[in-house]
């Protein structure tokens, strides 16, 4: 009785997740995973002016802002957790295009950010530990570890002892939880998945693949959710309210602009991130527009079936092709989850009839505008770019480019923002865009 009282008492392991990068898609998968497993989750304190300058200063100087952010965040969960959730993502689906198939991964940040974190801030990953006993030993005595010193001229972050909130943790570093992620090979990566976590904490692998399945049909409701419009953080709140409970109870939806359909395209840690995306898309909605986003189409079979529309092959990059197939969607398919009857769009077949005939056929209300939001030293984001450049003038459709960096002031985005919605109404309602049949 007094061994299961002291282990009730036993404090679990915390696992830190820093809210950046792939946070705003897979995050629902890795909390209900990582819970489902005993351990503890602690996110990141949203992104905020100190979190960016610390991120920056420990971070490689030919870096995006969204890398820098993310060594912020880290450094935020410095003191707060036992270790850091840091996947290395490679490949998440298999890609093909006209039938053949195509490699798709990621930004080389991404594939080589838990070596530039590690390096950079000076911390350990979770093999290099040792065997899983040894590992678990020094976990559970808080490994002390040299936490690197704030930047100079940067204000100290809040890092507190749960249950302690005015009281300061020791210079304890948190270990790296570094996992190849291939979807395209679940078991492998279940496998890897196993042996990193196992080393913290023993539990069996069928254990692992249950909680994993659970996890995943989270996942494909957050998913759904995002298909409805709402934000990550809406989305989350649904599903916590409607666990265990079929279907979903969904929010009242809000009642939709009547200024047109509004293309505002982006990487989610760009879109949903409040402080580097200024609230982009609350904004247009704001100011009465139907706002679309790539992740209202993200599972859309037929935008999927798109992809690389007027391109010979799709991107090298997984976030980008969804970008640009959504973008490309919106601008000659307009708005709209409804498809007339009889109709099999498929690349080589009604698509391509379209394309040999020359004709656009109009599937839904007309897209008036595009927004781009990006950030600067973007190298896949030039190529998605310049494809949408090209596409909306083709189509007839201004086109807005919302580059983020360190200097971006949420002032300068407000005023860009007025300007375009002051353009769109000054073409007025009777202007053609992308979407009008021309039969």
């Amino acid at each position: 009785m007094n061994d299961s009282a002291n282990s009730d008492r036993a404090p679990r392991l915390t696992i830190g997740v820093p809210r950046a990068l792939d946070y705003f898609i897979h995050y629902p998968l890795v909390r209900e995973l990582l819970s489902g497993l005993g351990f503890g989750i602690k996110e990141s304190t949203p992104t905020n002016r100190a979190v960016l300058d610390a991120g920056t200063t420990y971070t490689v100087t030919d870096a995006c802002i969204p890398v820098k952010v993310f060594h912020g965040h880290v450094h935020s969960l410095l003191g707060r957790c036992d270790a850091i959730y840091l996947p290395r993502l490679v490949k998440v689906r298999r890609l093909k295009h006209q039938g053949r198939s195509y490699r798709e991964s990621f930004c080389p940040k991404f594939i080589g950010l838990p070596d530039i974190v590690r390096n950079t801030m000076g911390l350990e990953t979770v093999e290099q530990l040792g065997p899983g006993a040894r590992a678990r030993r020094l976990i559970g005595r808080r490994l002390r570890l040299a936490q690197p010193p704030l930047p100079e001229g940067v204000r100290e972050l809040p890092i507190v002892r749960r249950g302690q909130p005015d009281a300061r943790l020791p210079s304890d570093s948190p270990v790296l939880i570094d996992i190849n992620v291939d979807l395209t090979r679940r078991f492998a990566t279940l496998y890897r998945v196993a042996n990193q976590l196992r080393r913290l904490k023993y539990f069996s692998y069928l254990h692992l693949y249950r909680v994993y399945r659970r996890a995943l049909r989270f996942q494909r409701r957050y998913e759904r959710l995002l298909g409805f419009g709402l934000s990550p953080d809406e989305a989350l709140r649904v599903l916590d309210k409607s666990k265990g409970v079929k279907p979903l109870v969904l929010p009242p939806s809000p009642p939709v602009g009547g200024r047109g359909v509004l293309a505002v395209v982006g990487y989610p840690y760009l879109l949903f991130d409040p402080y580097l995306g200024a609230g982009v898309v609350k904004r247009f909605a704001e100011r009465g527009y139907d706002v679309w986003t790539p992740w209202r189409l993200w599972r859309d079979k037929r935008c999927l079936a798109l992809g690389a529309l007027h391109e010979e092959r799709p991107f090298f990059w997984y976030f980008s092709n969804i970008v640009a197939d959504a973008a490309l969607y919106l601008l000659h398919y307009g708005a709209t989850r409804e498809q007339a009857a009889g109709e099999r769009l498929s690349r080589r077949g009604f698509l391509g009839h379209l394309l040999a005939k020359g004709r656009r056929k109009r599937m839904g209300a007309p897209t008036v505008g595009v927004v781009h939001v990006t950030s600067a030293t973007c190298g896949p984001d030039a190529f998605v770019g310049k494809t949408l450049e090209m596409e909306a003038k083709k189509a007839g459709v201004p086109l807005l480019i919302l580059q983020v960096d360190e200097q971006s002031g949420e002032a300068g985005v407000l005023t860009r923002i007025e300007a375009f919605c002051d353009m769109l109404e000054r073409r007025g309602s009777s202007t053609t865009g992308a979407g009008v049949g021309l039969d």
